[in-house]
């Protein structure tokens, strides 16, 4: 699987919201909290990953 980063540090209940919003309107999207910090940080891009200066938001539209 490939990585790109964004230049932004976000949410992934909001960045679901966003995909939701954009490509399924009405779909309800719930957080959920995730109490071990590994599987939290396990959506963190790994060092030296690319980094795409687009927004979120500038990559939905465009997607």
């Amino acid at each position: 699987m490939r990585q790109l980063a964004g230049p932004q540090v976000m949410d992934a209940a909001v960045m679901a919201r966003a995909v939701a919003s954009a490509r399924h309107p009405g779909v309800r999207v719930t957080r959920l909290p995730i109490p071990v910090r590994g599987l939290r940080e396990a959506l963190l891009p790994e060092p030296g990953v690319p980094q795409d200066q687009r927004t979120f938001e500038e990559w939905l539209t465009q997607a």
